[in-house]
């Protein structure tokens, strides 16, 4: 087949792609670690005077797991690690150390700060074993791996031996993550877990958020529950959970968790029972 070709457009489908590959290459060796400081709250009852909360969200928008993760805070102020949303983080006095961080990961971190003067400005170092991490303002601020690049790489590839072999491309149009049935436990504790719920949620205790199993006591048989669990999710709020809470309001979860989940998360709460 290769005989068949001319060298001329040989030489040039190679090149391409020797220069897409290269691309998409340095696209995933480059590493993107970033720190946000996502929420600071300073009233409620598990909240003392010259105390505040604070929400830490940390994000692996690279394609390279990242270990040995160190965040640094101010030496002037106490800590103390309320949740998270991954169980092999530990606080040691200033400082935050994260074992393990997966590729298009995020983990929220909320902890106390006995000093209400706490701010972005107080976090003195964020590393992984290799690289220097960035603490910005918002997601507009970070950049993520060249999904498209690598996909215009990935096609030009296909490309570039259709036309050498001349072999037609043979694609399957079977979805085969396709989700379908009852509430999944599994499935219901991913979605929880990347968009930042077990920070504050359990399923059978409280944690600083009431437990799924009393929300789902609490609204089970109410009219337009779903509707108003949602709405309550995406904006957030406080009042509904003061004796559980101590007055720790529900932070918003709209945009960066999608509707989508949303709806599925409050769903598969208001129907946990069902087989």
């Amino acid at each position: 087949m290769l005989d068949s070709m001319p060298s001329f457009w040989l030489v040039i489908y190679s090149i391409i792609g020797g220069i897409f590959l290269i691309l998409v290459n340095a696209s995933v060796k480059k590493r993107r670690l970033y720190l946000t400081v996502s929420k600071l709250f300073q009233y409620g009852r598990t909240v003392n005077q010259n105390e505040i909360i604070v929400e830490l969200t940390v994000f692996n928008r690279g394609w390279l797991l990242e270990d040995e993760i160190e965040i640094t805070l101010s030496r002037n102020f106490e800590y103390e690690l309320i949740a998270t949303t991954d169980n092999d983080i530990d606080l040691k006095k200033d400082k935050i150390l994260i074992k393990r961080f997966p590729n298009n990961h995020s983990i929220t971190i909320i902890i106390k700060v006995y000093n209400n003067d706490f701010s972005r400005d107080n976090i003195a170092k964020f590393t992984s074993n290799h690289a220097s991490g960035q603490v910005v303002s918002g997601l507009s601020n970070m950049t993520s791996t060249g999904e498209g690049l690598f996909g215009i790489g990935f096609l030009a590839t296909i490309t570039i031996m259709a036309f050498v072999f001349f072999n037609p491309i043979q694609t399957s149009t079977q979805d085969n993550n396709s989700y379908s049935g009852a509430f999944k436990d599994k499935q219901f504790l991913d979605v929880a877990k990347k968009s930042g719920c077990l920070a504050c949620h359990a399923a059978t205790r409280k944690v600083v958020g009431p437990s799924w199993n009393d929300i789902f006591a609490r609204y089970n048989g109410k009219e337009d529950a779903s509707k108003e669990l949602i709405q309550k999710v995406k904006v957030g709020g406080k009042g509904n959970w003061t004796k559980v809470t101590g007055g720790v309001p529900m932070p918003p979860y709209s945009p960066r968790v999608s509707d989508k989940n949303i709806a599925f998360l409050v769903n598969s709460i208001l129907n946990i029972n069902e087989e």
